[in-house]
């Protein structure tokens, strides 16, 4: 018979279970989605390094989501639901800079001529890894049964938890900030008030650089409104362990989702065999006035082809 505490922390691991296995299906659900454009992709171009990357992630989230789907088989009360639970927060760690990688190729691919971003995003990237607590802000208690059977109680440390998503929230707009001022480098607008006009609008870009910049801002704005959700709720203390874990889980997993969707987008559109993807961009003055034309660097092509 288990008393009440136990009771509860069976319900915990229930809750967190049910939830999990939604999160699973929709990733999966997603990966098949994704197949066609896939499959385009290699039928168009050379693997290069950042499609690896890309693959990576997607392996790091599909064996989480089989963690998740084959998790139903294990009893609640086995002891190997411990070290189930152990494998999944070490994906989720190692997920978590592939994610960010994949998007990181964006801002490397535009600012690849100028050291000085290169470093610094790479440092920030960097600085991810040492926000790696996730494996360490669960601790099991593992109690075990007189009939060989186990009670898992999961203690979540809040703070340790927290971390990686500051990280996150913080790398992410750093680089949108990045890509958004490299981009507008390339607009005649001379004031700050226009520039926000184009970058709100995007009116007057060029082909690439409307891509590059709407898929950048619908990923920040869509992953990093989930993460400070997540941060919210971490802050509250009426949030259960159990609800918490599953946000944090869907948070990787819809971060890979939007950055390995947003990565698909352009590589599909470099790959369309267009002479005018990378032509000079006209910009209207007004509606009376001639046109004027501001063109790219001759490298901004390769730049982005770097991407890919």
């Amino acid at each position: 018979m288990y008393d009440a505490s136990q009771l509860e922390a069976l319900r915990e691991v229930l809750l967190q279970r049910y939830l999990t296995h939604g999160i699973a299906t929709i990733f999966v659900y997603d990966l098949l989605h994704g197949i066609p454009d896939d499959v385009h992709i290699l039928s168009s171009q050379f693997i290069k390094s950042p499609y690896i990357i890309y693959v990576s992630s997607r392996i790091i989230v599909t064996a989480l989501a089989i963690l998740a789907l084959t998790s139903s088989a294990i009893p609640l009360d086995s002891c190997f639901q411990a070290t189930m639970n152990l494998i999944a927060s070490w994906l989720v760690a190692i997920v978590l800079p592939c994610n960010s990688w994949v998007f990181f190729l964006r801002v490397h691919a535009i600012h690849r001529n100028s050291r000085t971003a290169v470093i610094t995003f790479t440092a920030l990237w960097a600085a991810i890894f040492t926000s790696f607590t996730g494996p360490f802000s669960y601790v099991y208690t593992v109690t075990r049964q007189n009939d060989g059977s186990c009670i898992t109680v999961f203690h979540f440390n809040r703070l340790l938890g927290g971390i990686p998503v500051v990280a996150l929230i913080v790398f992410d707009t750093a680089t949108i900030i990045g890509i958004s001022l490299r981009i507008t480098s390339y607009n005649p607008v001379q004031s700050w008030r226009e520039r926000l006009k184009v970058l709100v609008h995007g009116n007057e870009m060029g082909r690439i650089q409307r891509l590059f910049l709407r898929s950048g801002q619908i990923y920040y704005l869509a992953t990093n409104g989930v993460h400070i959700l997540l941060f919210s709720m971490l802050l509250s203390s009426t949030v259960s362990t159990a609800l918490l874990g599953a946000l944090f889980l869907f948070s990787v997993v819809f971060q890979n989702i939007m950055a390995c969707r947003v990565f698909r987008l352009l590589k599909l559109e470099l790959t369309q065999d267009d002479p005018s993807f990378f032509t000079p961009v006209i910009f209207h003055n007004d509606e009376q006035s001639s046109l004027s034309v501001a063109s790219p660097p001759s490298s901004y092509a390769t730049e982005v082809e770097s991407l890919t």
